[in-house]
């Protein structure tokens, strides 16, 4: 059967046993097509199940013809997980119920539908509140919290996702259901699946070679989203298949109901307001600094900044909170059982910066409710102003996260990161430090086309170009550690003369490879080209007409280079 044919007897199929709403128009394929990330891939149909019998149905009809599934929720994911050439199953829309507030216990029971702050408000009431808070905490879901294993600005003290996972209910790849959690499977009872796969987990994750590789290559650090959870089936691990579906993106089986740890919400909370005229100063203080027993840091990068300045609202909510216009700060947090014990904790930062002198040029307090809000609010609109930026300089995101261990940030172990720094003192990129040091989300990092792997015959993407640049990166800093960073390149608006343009749409010859050099050349190496740069070649491949819109400079290294 050939693949039509298995997608239309599938459709067809579902459309009789779910009663859900099945689309596969071209208007909701499109709309389903992107998601936060820059990645645009058409869905063969849309799936908005109004019970878990729908997701049954349409599983089971998808394995018995073949056709990917993939489940999605806000669409939040910034790496291209909620997008695909599959059904896609919206849980946003209907399984979106709290199911079960276990108050004593300290669980929730939820679909995966839920979005994050809509059951935090729920929780207050209660005293409780679920760990984990992404800064897309006001429209992301529980569903996509676990599936991509989130955390946020309290990893200090909650950790990730996984950490607050007990159990869950699931649809596999078969289209049977099933209940995940417990040590090794507990839960599995007398379903033999379960029991087969827990014993085949435990016994892989057993395997001498296999603990050695997973003891090596799992990051010794607790704030990482990347692969799956294997670690936790070591020996001493909790052995929870639900923690092994946590960090999955619904690659392993899909969710249709989850039992989460709740956690108390602190008595009191205060922050201190670190500002500093370097980004490299800030981040040496972030050492000392956890060892005050925070339980949150935050860098407000200069960029960050800047973008807040030029809009009123948060405008206004910074200069409420900061003294005259720093060039980066450190959020810091401390939680206690009263004021009193947050504004001891504070007045502690305080005497250890004044002794140390970390290059801390002004320490405000932010106690108050208003000002606690303003600072987080100001936080967490970050992203959002970045890809609002007005001009033709736009951040285009496609990694989900990136981590660095504290001790790595500077010092010798962390030469290549202070280059990274000198990148950001710059202007080309933006960092939100998301605790710890750990975060390098580099919103911004404006390689427009990276250099081709000495080969300009070759025709390649501006993505795979970056792709090769960022490879490059990541192995110089850090000795090799995968250290990434989040990327964008410029987009010339409408007048787009691109890498592709001097790597595939040229003549072929040793001229349109010299060519294609000086594309990569012009402005700085950043490999970009005006649309008058290079208008043609003559028929004889021997002539290069310089448009009328180039200017000097832009003769001068376009004739350098093709020897002109």
């Amino acid at each position: 059967m050939r693949p039509s044919e298995r997608l239309a007897g599938f459709l067809a199929e579902c459309r009789v046993n779910v009663r859900g709403d099945l689309r596969d128009d071209l208007l909701t394929r499109v709309l389903y097509s992107t998601d936060a990330s820059l990645y645009q891939i058409m869905p063969h149909a849309v799936l908005v199940p109004r019970t878990t019998e729908d997701v049954l149905a349409a599983m089971s009809s998808a394995a018995a013809y073949g056709v990917p599934v993939l489940p999605r929720g806000a669409g939040t994911s910034l790496a291209g997980q909620a997008v695909n050439e599959a059904l896609v199953i919206d849980f946003s829309r209907h399984l979106d119920q709290i199911l079960e507030i276990d108050v004593e216990g300290r669980l929730a029971r939820v679909q995966p539908g839920v979005v994050l702050d809509d059951l935090n408000d729920r929780l207050r009431w209660h005293g409780l509140k679920f760990g984990p808070d992404p800064a897309s905490s006001n429209r992301s879901t529980i569903g996509g919290a676990v599936a991509n294993n989130a955390t946020g600005s309290h990893s200090l003290l909650y950790g990730m996702t996984v950490d607050h996972v007990r159990g869950m209910k699931v649809v596999l790849s078969d289209g049977s259901e099933a209940t995940l959690g417990g040590q090794n499977g507990a839960n599995a009872g007398h379903d033999d699946r379960l029991i087969r796969i827990a014993r085949e987990i435990d016994r892989l994750a057993r395997q001498p070679d296999h603990q050695r590789i997973l003891r090596e290559g799992t990051p010794h650090y607790w704030r990482r989203c990347g692969g799956y959870n294997l670690d936790r089936f070591m020996p001493g691990g909790t052995g929870n298949l639900a923690q092994l579906i946590c960090g999955s993106e619904g690659t392993l089986a899909i969710m249709t109901e989850i039992t989460v740890g709740l956690v108390p919400v602190p008595a009191s909370t205060g922050l201190a307001l670190l500002q500093f005229d370097e980004v490299h100063l800030a981040l040496s203080a972030v050492e000392a600094i956890l060892e005050t027993g925070a339980t949150a840091v935050e860098l407000l990068d200069p960029l960050g900044l800047r973008l807040c300045r030029d809009v009123p609202e948060y405008a206004r909510l910074l200069a409420s909170v900061v003294e005259g216009s720093p060039h980066c700060l450190l959020v810091v947090e401390y939680s206690g059982e009263s004021e009193a014990a947050v504004t001891s904790a504070i007045e502690r930062l305080r005497k250890r910066v004044a002794a140390e002198k970390p290059g801390v040029t002004a320490l405000l307090p932010a106690t108050s409710d208003e000002a606690q809000a303003a600072v987080w609010q100001v936080r967490k609109a970050g992203l959002g102003l970045l890809m609002s930026m007005k001009g033709d300089m736009k951040p285009v995101p496609f990694i989900e996260d990136a981590a660095v261990p504290e001790d790595n940030l500077l010092g010798e172990r962390g030469a290549g990161f202070k280059q990274f720094l000198e990148i950001l003192d710059g202007g080309r990129i933006s960092v939100a430090a998301m605790g710890v040091g750990l975060a390098q989300g580099a919103y911004d990092l404006a390689y427009a086309y990276a250099k081709e792997r000495e080969q300009f015959g070759e025709p390649i993407s501006r993505f795979q170009a970056i792709q090769f640049r960022l490879a490059d990166m990541a192995t110089e800093i850090e000795a090799g550690r995968a250290l990434v960073y989040r990327a964008a390149w410029l987009k010339d608006q409408g007048r787009e003369f691109a890498r592709e343009a001097a790597m595939a749409k040229l003549y072929t010859g040793e001229l349109s490879a010299r060519v294609a050099g000086a594309a990569l050349q012009i402005h700085g190496g950043f490999g970009y080209m005006e649309e008058a740069a290079i208008s043609r070649l003559y028929r004889d491949q021997k002539i290069l007409e310089i448009g009328e819109g180039t200017n000097e400079v832009q003769r001068m290294v376009i004739a350098r280079h093709l020897g002109l």
